[in-house]
C-alpha cells in the first residue's frame, strides 16, 4: 500500500492541525486518495474538529476524472457531509450536503469539473510532465464553483524544517464563479496557493500555502521516508 504522508498544519503561527495524505495510483487507470484532518493545540483544544475526504478516478494520459467524491466532519456538537457523484456518459457532477441535493450551481458550470483533491494531483501531475504552460482548474467542491489558474516556477531551493530541498513551485490564484456569499467573494479572489513539489520522480507535495486577507494556512510534510523531512 501507499506510505501516508503526514502534515503539520499551522493558521497564524498557531498549530491548527494534523493531516494525513494518501495517494494511491498503483493501479494504471484508475487512482485513489485519501485525506485525514484532526485538529490540534489551542484550536483542538477549544473547537475539536474532525474530517475525511475520500476521492477516487479514472485517468489517462491527458486528464483525470473524478468518478465520487465524499467529504464528512464530525465536531463535538455537529457533524456534516458533502458529496459528488458524477455522471458515467457525461461528466456531471452532483453535489449533496447531508444527502439533501444542491442546487446552488447551475449544471452548465458543473459539467467538467474537478473535486479540490484531484485538482491537487492535477497539479501534481503537470509538475511530472515536466510542462511550463499554465493550467486551468474547474472546481467544484459540491456547494461551490471556482476555476484556479495555475503555473509551475523554476526549479529552486528552499529550506523547510532547517533542510534544504529543490522543489519545483507552483502558484495559483482562484477565481469564485457561483455558491459564494456575497462577502466572501473579494476574500477568494485575493487568495493565492502555492504547493512545493519535489523535483524528483515522485513530486511529493512538501508544502502547501494558502494565504488570504483573512489568514495563512501552511501545511508541512512532516514524515516521507528518509529523503524528506522527518520527526517522530
Amino acid at each position: 500500500p501507499p506510505e501516508p504522508l503526514l502534515y503539520e498544519g499551522y493558521m497564524g503561527g498557531l498549530r491548527l492541525a494534523d493531516v494525513t495524505l494518501v495517494l494511491d495510483e498503483q493501479q494504471p487507470e484508475r487512482y485513489e486518495s485519501l485525506v485525514t484532518i484532526q485538529t490540534r493545540g489551542l484550536i483542538g483544544l477549544f473547537a475539536s474538529w474532525s474530517g475525511e475526504i475520500m476521492v477516487n478516478g479514472e485517468r489517462s494520459a491527458d486528464s483525470l476524472r473524478p468518478r465520487s467524491f465524499l467529504r464528512s466532519w464530525v465536531s463535538r456538537s455537529k457533524s456534516g457531509a458533502i458529496e459528488i457523484t458524477y455522471d458515467p456518459e457525461t461528466g456531471l457532477a452532483a453535489g449533496f450536503e447531508d444527502g439533501h441535493p444542491n442546487e446552488d450551481v447551475d449544471a452548465s458550470l458543473r459539467n467538467g469539473t474537478l473535486d479540490p483533491l484531484s485538482a491537487l494531483l492535477a497539479m501534481r501531475r503537470h509538475v511530472l510532465e515536466g510542462s511550463a504552460d499554465s493550467l486551468s482548474l474547474p472546481i467544484y467542491d459540491g456547494k461551490r464553483r471556482l476555476d484556479v489558474e495555475a503555473r509551475s516556477l523554476a526549479e529552486t531551493d528552499v529550506v523547510i524544517r532547517r533542510l534544504q530541498h529543490r522543489v519545483i513551485p507552483v502558484e495559483a490564484s482562484v477565481n469564485p464563479l457561483a455558491g459564494f456569499r456575497p462577502r466572501q467573494i473579494d476574500g477568494w479572489r485575493e487568495a493565492t496557493l502555492t504547493v512545493y513539489f519535489t523535483a524528483d520522480s515522485r513530486a511529493v507535495p512538501l508544502q502547501i500555502r494558502v494565504i488570504s486577507p483573512s489568514a495563512t494556512v501552511i501545511l508541512t510534510l512532516r514524515c516521507d521516508g528518509p529523503t524528506a523531512p522527518c520527526q517522530g
